[in-house]
C-alpha cells in the first residue's frame, strides 16, 4: 500500500481499534447529519483559509448513511465488501462545481510536493476555479505540476474538502497517507471528486489545512481543529 510505513502502524491511525473505530464512525455520523441538512459551508482556519461553497444537492441521508458505516463490512444482501480508506478516519463533503470563492491555505503537505514543507502554498478560487497559485517555492511546483500534468478541469474545485477524525494520527508526519486522517485537519482537493461525478479531471491534487474551523449554515462542525458537534 502506497505510503505505508512502519510509524503508521506502531504509533500512528494504524492503532486504532475495533472501539476507536466504532467512535470514528460516530463522529463521521453526526458529521454527515449536519451536511445532508446544510446548504452553505465555510472553511477557515488561523493560516488564511477562507472559502465558502455550496454542498446541496445530494440524496437524502447520503453523508450520515456513508459515514455511519464500520469500513470494509460485507453488505448481508448483496454480500459485496464495502469500501473504506486506511488509516481509518475522515468526512469529506464535495461542492457543487462552480460555488467555490475564496482562498484555501495549504499549510502543512501536499500530495505534490510531498513531505516538510518551507512555506504554505495560497490558492485563490473564484467561481469553483483556481485562479492564482501564490507563495514560494512550493508554490512554484504545485503550479509547475498542474501545468505539466494536469488539464483545464484539474484546476477545478470539484474534489472534497475532509476533515480528519483519527485521533492516533499524529501531528508533523508530513505524509498524506497520514496527514489526511489526522483529527482536526482538513485536506482540501482540486480536480474531480467522487460522490457528484460531474468534475472530471486528469489530476485530483489535494493538500492539507491545519486546524480548520467549519460551519454548514449555522452550525459549526468544527472549531480550530476541535470537532464540537
Amino acid at each position: 500500500m502506497r505510503m505505508l510505513t512502519v510509524e503508521i502502524l506502531t504509533e500512528g491511525g494504524g492503532r486504532a481499534r475495533a472501539d476507536d473505530i466504532e467512535e470514528i464512525v460516530d463522529i463521521g455520523r453526526r458529521i454527515g447529519e449536519v451536511y445532508d441538512k446544510a446548504k452553505n459551508i465555510h472553511i477557515t482556519s488561523k493560516g488564511g483559509t477562507d472559502i465558502t461553497a455550496d454542498i446541496s444537492g445530494m440524496p437524502p441521508g447520503y453523508h450520515s448513511n456513508r459515514r455511519g458505516q464500520i469500513p470494509f463490512t460485507r453488505n448481508p444482501e448483496t454480500g459485496r465488501l464495502g469500501g473504506g480508506t486506511w488509516p481509518f478516519g475522515e468526512v469529506h463533503v464535495e461542492p457543487k462545481p462552480g460555488t467555490a470563492n475564496g482562498v484555501v491555505v495549504w499549510d502543512v503537505t501536499a500530495h505534490y510536493p510531498a513531505g516538510r514543507w518551507e512555506e504554505p502554498v495560497a490558492l485563490t478560487i473564484k467561481d469553483g476555479r483556481v485562479t492564482a497559485i501564490d507563495g514560494g517555492t512550493e508554490a512554484k511546483e504545485v503550479r509547475r505540476y498542474l501545468e505539466t500534468y494536469g488539464d483545464e478541469s484539474s484546476w477545478l474545485v470539484g474534489g472534497e474538502m475532509a476533515i480528519g477524525t483519527n485521533r492516533f494520527c499524529q501531528p508533523n508526519t508530513f505524509m498524506m497517507r497520514s496527514e489526511k486522517k489526522r483529527y482536526g485537519q482538513m485536506h482540501f482537493g482540486i480536480g474531480h471528486g467522487s460522490d457528484r461525478g460531474i468534475v472530471k479531471s486528469v489530476l485530483r491534487h489535494e493538500g492539507i489545512v491545519d486546524r480548520v474551523t467549519v460551519v454548514a449554515d449555522d452550525t459549526v462542525v468544527c472549531d480550530n481543529g476541535e470537532i464540537v458537534v
